[in-house]
């Protein structure tokens, strides 16, 4: 079983344009539509193990801001309480207006009031609570585009949780080799895809405020 594999049974599925190699475990990408809208999944290349890459899981949509924005919502972690629980009593911490998500996550974004709209939306701050594995970052295409992208995110380390990998050796010849694609895989998708939607919906539900003078 491999990624490529998972992700080809869900494009005979749901349709799209699936790019893949059969001897290949992770270069499978599949560009889809999703309610009306072009998305791209795939697995990222993000880091190095001792022996093989480090990918991350990512569903992305494309859209269009009035300017420049970045963000990082991280997934969950207790180092993250932790630190937090200390500067919120320092009063150091921002909230967001939803500290049920901040409490947890780091977040980082070169627009805190855009950043506190975005978390407005219920739909999205649902999904933050019900993924803790997961993550959303946003960020501009090139620095002079509007064009923006919104990944939902999962990392390999924790991907065992929600997108279920026994292994990922494909043999060299694949006489009587039967892919095998488990029955959690394409909902644990839909849950990425789903969050992905919910950020993108949440990010252009509100036009920007031109930068301060």
């Amino acid at each position: 079983m491999s990624w490529n594999d998972c992700l080809y049974a869900y494009a005979k599925k749901h349709g799209g344009d699936y790019w893949g190699r059969m001897l290949d475990a992770w270069d499978g990408i599949l560009r889809m539509e999703y309610r009306g809208e072009p998305v791209l999944i795939q697995a990222l290349a993000t880091g190095a193990g001792r022996y093989e890459p480090f990918y991350t899981f990512s569903a992305a949509f494309q859209i269009t801001l009035e300017r420049h924005f970045s963000c990082k919502i991280a997934p969950e972690s207790t180092m993250v309480q932790g630190i937090k629980q200390i500067t919120t009593r320092l009063s150091l911490s921002d909230n967001y207006g939803c500290p049920e998500i901040t409490a947890k996550r780091a977040i980082k974004t070169d627009d805190k009031v855009f950043m506190k709209r975005i978390l407005s939306n219920p739909e999205l701050r649902q999904d933050l609570l019900d993924l803790p594995d997961f993550g959303v970052e946003i960020a501009p295409i090139a620095l002079d585009s509007q064009y923006h992208q919104v990944h939902a995110t999962v990392t390999q380390s924790k991907a065992n949780n929600v997108l279920p990998f026994a292994g990922t050796e494909v043999p060299l010849f694949h006489d009587g080799y039967q892919p095998q694609v488990p029955d959690d895989f394409a909902p644990a998708l839909d849950r990425l895809l789903q969050l992905a939607w919910n950020a993108r919906k949440a990010a252009t539900a509100w036009r920007m405020e031109p930068p301060a003078p």
